[in-house]
């Protein structure tokens, strides 16, 4: 969002506030403000108009509600993340190319070579590592991960910097 679009935000934040029975803060709106920054005040309507038609709790939305109306549920995520890679490796498929770069980066750090020689008991394992791997990739490249080792941060905005 722009500095621009503050009032808008205002304005949402404010419907909100009436369907949850909510206070705001200034400083509480400025929180929000900043934790969204990177998304467009289109994205953060549509987000809104989500959580209205969704959420079932009674509480205001956080900007953590916010952030998965607009990227989906990390979860969920790397579970279709991990049927993508299921399916390429059912077909044996060496050279498959993921439209998702942290995908793609979690593969090649595994390696299709050794994803090709496990047996059927061990791809259940290799599916958790893989999960496990793309929700950590995931999380760093987010910005929810502080003090990740240098190389990590490194390797995920590497791999993030390809959506953009």
């Amino acid at each position: 969002m722009k500095a621009d679009d503050k009032n808008k935000f205002l304005e949402l934040m404010n419907g909100l506030s009436d369907i949850y029975t909510a206070n705001l803060t200034k400083i509480g709106l400025q929180l929000r403000f900043d934790a969204l920054k990177q998304y467009t005040i289109e994205q953060i309507t549509k987000a809104s108009n989500i959580i209205v038609r969704t959420r079932k709790f009674t509480n205001m939305p956080t900007p953590a509600d916010f952030i998965e109306a607009i990227e989906g549920n990390p979860d969920e995520k790397a579970e279709i993340q991990k049927s993508l890679v299921m399916e390429a490796y059912n077909r044996y498929q060496p050279n498959q190319k993921f439209d998702d770069p942290i995908t793609q980066t979690v593969i090649d750090k595994i390696g299709w070579r050794k994803i090709g020689q496990v047996n059927m008991k061990e791809v259940p394992f290799i599916l958790n590592d893989f999960i496990s791997m793309y929700k950590s990739y995931n999380k760093v490249s987010s910005g929810l991960v502080l003090n990740a080792p240098d190389e990590f941060k490194r390797l995920a905005n590497d791999s993030v910097k390809e959506i953009k």
